[in-house]
């Protein structure tokens, strides 16, 4: 005869580590703005990444055939320092790059640095 028992939802503090083996050792992470860094920190930490790549792509819109930037410069690399920042913090070795691509190509874009 087996007893069902109440399963708590509520994960206690001591009971957050895991012992099971890093799913990533080396992570690129792409993000898209400072607004990020928070969530993709606890995922790096709960994935057990060791290392990570964060990617920041400024992208820009072509009209009339020129190219035209949707953030400056400096916005689009405080979103990659700050991520950078906070997951060294996290105890993980972390670098970042921004790259430029065109609205539609994102994909591509990162596609390639990982590949890199």
């Amino acid at each position: 005869m087996t007893s069902k028992m109440p399963v708590d939802d509520k994960v206690l503090e001591g009971d957050a580590h895991t012992t099971t083996p890093p799913a990533y050792k080396r992570a690129l992470i792409a993000v898209a703005d400072a607004s990020q860094v928070g969530p993709l920190v606890g995922l790096a930490r709960r994935s057990g990444v060791g290392e990570a790549r964060v990617l920041h792509l400024n992208l820009r819109e072509s009209y009339g055939g020129r190219r035209f930037p949707l953030e400056t410069d400096a916005t689009a690399s405080y979103a990659a320092e700050a991520a950078v920042f906070e997951l060294r913090m996290a105890g993980m070795a972390a670098s970042g790059v921004v790259r430029h691509a065109l609205i539609g190509k994102a994909a591509e874009a990162i596609t390639a640095e990982a590949t890199e």
